[in-house]
């Protein structure tokens, strides 16, 4: 990946790379000033470079206040052939998803417009995955829209699991869903996808083509959002999620 360097962005993505590397979550308002979207998008890039995590894994898709596609980067990610591990600390959300793994890179094309089908052509597989989010910023998600976006959209890492069926994506109706914390169920029913079928914000970050949005690359995880809404881990833990016949376990093991 290209760095793109603002004047201004650097000292501001030095505090959120040692933000996430110490798990601090206290951030002000004012810790940086961004102009716009495309500044928080420079910050991403260079917390990136910073954490030696450049190109990313993957990608977490949204959309601006005002409805503009955005993104933000997947990190750390884990892969889950069984039950999995992953660092505790304080502010832990868990969200359950569905990941899309490219199989081919989705470039962005002015003029083309994509199908959803052209898009399904470019997956490798569908998984069941679980974010984890934490965001560094005292006010989180009503924070700035670009700080928080600078903080990539909360992402504290991602869990990716077994691989369910491609179709899922493309659907309302999503299978039941269960999630367990240390024994005790905390979430059951549906899945349901906030904009109702997982592929909707793909497709409109595909279609879109603002100067600060990046193409999607063959072997990324693409994440469009949570099937339960924001689960708190509020100590260390084991959880289970069961979808279907696809179980991921996820040990929450807290750190000095």
């Amino acid at each position: 990946m290209t760095s793109m360097t603002v004047p201004g962005t650097g000292y501001l993505a030095t505090i959120l790379a040692r933000a996430r590397s110490t798990g601090r979550r206290d951030l002000p308002d004012d810790v940086g000033q961004l102009a716009d979207v495309a500044d928080a998008v420079a910050v991403q890039y260079q917390v990136l470079e910073q954490l030696d995590a450049d190109p990313p894994k993957g990608w977490k898709l949204g959309s601006t206040r005002d409805g503009q596609p955005s993104s933000a980067p997947l990190y750390p990610v884990v892969l889950a052939s069984g039950p999995t591990e992953f660092p505790w600390r304080q502010g832990l959300l868990l969200e359950v998803e569905l990941g899309m793994v490219l199989g081919k890179s989705l470039p962005l094309i002015a003029g083309h417009s994509y199908q959803d089908s052209e898009i399904m052509e470019a997956a490798a597989g569908v998984y069941l995955g679980l974010e984890i989010c934490g965001s560094r910023l005292q006010n989180g998600s009503i924070a700035p829209y670009a700080l928080f976006l600078a903080d990539g959209l909360a992402n504290d890492g991602y869990v990716l699991g077994p691989e369910v069926d491609n179709q899922l994506f493309m659907t309302a109706a999503l299978p039941e869903l269960h999630v367990d914390i240390d024994g005790i169920r905390v979430f059951s029913g549906q899945g349901k996808h906030p904009q109702n079928v997982p592929m909707i914000p793909l497709t409109a970050y595909v279609n879109g083509h603002a100067p600060y949005m990046r193409d999607l690359q063959r072997g990324q995880i693409i994440t469009t959002g949570s099937l339960c809404g924001v689960i708190p881990i509020p100590t260390a833990c084991t959880t289970r999620v069961s979808f279907e016949d696809k179980v991921i376990e996820l040990r929450f093991v807290a750190t000095a």
